[in-house]
Parts: structure tokens; C-alpha cells; sequence
């Protein structure tokens, strides 16, 4: 299993990837997490051919919000689950349009995950 975490802040990006890292393992699962601080290099690399089963974003981005991001990597067939990562709720409504699996508010925790 193979799996982007894309937050453009490093510690949130660190703390999802360790809390998944937790989770995976308790259950023997055998998993890549690969973090990216940005969406358009996440888009950039889904269009060089790499590929995720499962895609976790953060919605408020630098560049490029997370919806926006998810919208492009629909357009580009990934047909992947893509989990939401965020503050708020603002966007949760917005989520059902690119068929979200998930929509997990922050603070973070391995039973969200």
C-alpha cells in the first residue's frame, strides 16, 4: 500500500505521518508514506505516473487549496481514496463532490484514523 500525505505545514505533515505509521503497523499492514509539502508537486508526480492508494490533504495549502487539488487528481483518474485533512468544517460539503472517503478535523488522533 502506498500513501501522500500532502500538508504544506512539516509538523502537522510529521504528526499524520507518524500517527498512520502507528496505525498501520498495529494492525501489520504493510504501507510507503510518502509527505509533500505542496499539491501541484503531488499533481506533478500523479502525472509522471506515480501512484497511491489513498491520498490524505489538508485543505488550507499555500499554493493550491487541498479541494482544488483533489478536483485536478479526479480529473487525472485517480480513482484512490482521498481523506481530508483540516480545521474546519467549511469544506465538508465541497468533499462529497470529488467523492472524499474521509474528512477528519484536526487535532489528530489514531482513532480518527
Amino acid at each position: 500500500m502506498r500513501i501522500a500525505i500532502c500538508d504544506d505545514k512539516a509538523l502537522d505533515r510529521a504528526l499524520i505521518m507518524d500517527l498512520l505509521q502507528q496505525y498501520l503497523e498495529d494492525r501489520s499492514i504493510r504501507c510507503e508514506l510518502t509527505g509533500y509539502e505542496d499539491g501541484v508537486t503531488l499533481i506533478c508526480d500523479m502525472e509522471d505516473g506515480l501512484w497511491f492508494d489513498a491520498v490524505f490533504l489538508d485543505i488550507y495549502m499555500r499554493e493550491l487549496l487541498g479541494i482544488k487539488v483533489a478536483r485536478r487528481l479526479r480529473s487525472l483518474h485517480y480513482d484512490g481514496a482521498i481523506v481530508f485533512l483540516t480545521g474546519t468544517k467549511k469544506f465538508a460539503v465541497d468533499s462529497y463532490e470529488v467523492s472524499a472517503f474521509g474528512y477528519l478535523l484536526k487535532p489528530h488522533s489514531v482513532e480518527k484514523i
